[in-house]
C-alpha cells in the first residue's frame, strides 16, 4: 500500500467517523416513533461536511507534497523569534538554512543520507558525522494517533517519537491554504510554526562539490 492511499485512508475514516456520528444522532432523535416512522435516508450535517471536507483538503495537499515540496519553519520563544529554518525537499533529499538570533547561518545539504554544512554561506562544506534528518519527513504527519475537527482547523495527535520529539504524545494544528499545508506545534514556552508548500524549484539536489 502507498502512503498516498494511506493517506486517504485517514480522510475516510474521519469521514465515516463523523457520519456515524450523524446518523447516530438522527437514530436517537426518532427513536420514540420508531415503530410507526417511515424510514428516511440521513444526511450529514453541514458542519460535519466541512469537517470532513477539511481533513480531505489537509490530507490530499500532504500527500500531493511528498515527493517535492519547500518548507518554512519558524520558533519562538516566549513570543520572540528563536530560529528560522526555510529550504526544499526533493524526493527525500533536502537543501535548507539555518538562521538563529544571533548566531551564524548554517546552510545544509542532505543527500542520500549524508549530511553536508557551511557556515560560510556554502563556500566551505564539512560532511556531518551524525545523520538525524529524516528522508520523509510528511510520511509521520501522514499518519495521527487521533484527529479532531473544528471547522477548517484540524489537530492531530502523534507519538512524539514519530515527529522526533521526546514527549510522549503531541497535538499539531493543521490548516489547508490553497495548495499549502500549515502546522503550529506549541508548548508552554515554545511555538513552532510550519509551512509547507509545492516546490517552486523541483531540479535534483546534489552533494557539494
Amino acid at each position: 500500500m502507498t502512503h498516498t492511499r494511506r493517506a486517504m485512508r485517514i480522510a475516510a475514516a474521519v469521514a465515516a467517523v463523523l457520519l456515524l456520528a450523524a446518523a447516530c444522532s438522527s437514530e436517537k432523535d426518532n427513536e420514540g416513533s420508531r415503530a410507526t416512522a417511515t424510514p428516511t435516508t440521513t444526511t450529514i450535517s453541514a458542519e460535519a461536511a466541512a469537517n470532513v471536507d477539511a481533513v480531505a483538503k489537509v490530507t490530499s495537499n500532504l500527500a500531493a507534497m511528498r515527493t517535492a515540496y519547500d518548507f518554512d519553519t519558524r520558533v519562538e520563544a516566549n513570543g520572540s523569534p528563536v530560529t528560522q529554518v526555510t529550504g526544499r525537499n526533493i524526493n527525500g533529499d533536502s537543501q535548507f538554512k539555518t538562521t538563529t538570533e544571533g548566531g551564524t547561518d548554517i546552510n545544509i545539504i542532505s543527500v542520500g543520507g549524508t549530511i553536508w554544512a557551511s557556515q560560510d554561506g556554502g563556500t566551505t562544506w564539512t560532511q556531518q558525522t551524525k545523520q538525524d534528518i529524516s528522508s520523509d519527513p510528511i510520511g509521520p504527519l501522514l499518519e495521527p494517533g487521533a484527529i479532531t475537527v473544528n471547522g477548517d482547523q484540524i489537530t492531530a495527535t502523534y507519538p512524539g517519537v514519530n515527529l522526533g520529539l521526546p514527549d510522549a504524545s503531541i497535538n499539531v494544528a493543521l490548516r489547508a491554504d490553497g495548495t499549502a499545508v500549515e502546522l503550529v506545534y506549541t508548548t508552554d514556552t515554545v511555538t513552532v510554526r510550519t509551512r509547507l508548500a509545492p516546490a517552486t524549484d523541483t531540479a535534483p539536489i546534489v552533494a557539494p562539490a
